[in-house]
């Protein structure tokens, strides 16, 4: 849910809701879906609370793949989404999906 503010300059500002407010949404506009994960299923609470990272652990389903519109495989990122909108994810939330995933020292991400 967005909550509108005036701004002093008369403009209307859309401040996000204040439980996803440190996450970064992504525009929707400039950005298309790859692979569509499943909602944040929990009202109260954000994937960026240390008490929600367990719950992030392995979890690959919760995440959406995003790729610009003029973009090509190489600048995809994954994101999560809340009450219908799209929000990046963390490195710390990122380490806690893939946090089964081993890397060795000569990985090369292709």
């Amino acid at each position: 849910m967005l909550l509108d503010k005036k701004h002093p300059t008369g403009l209307t500002a859309r401040l996000p809701h204040p439980l996803t407010a440190i996450m970064k949404i992504v525009d929707m506009k400039r950005h298309k879906i790859i692979k569509m994960g499943i909602q944040w299923p929990y009202d109260n609470a954000t994937p960026n609370s240390r008490y929600m990272l367990p719950l992030l652990e392995r979890n690959e389903a919760l995440v959406s793949w995003m790729e610009p519109n003029d973009g090509s495989i190489k600048d995809q990122f994954p994101a999560i989404r809340i009450r219908d909108s799209f929000y990046t994810l963390s490195l710390r939330q990122m380490k806690a999906v893939w946090k089964h995933i081993k890397l060795k020292r000569s990985f090369v991400n292709r």
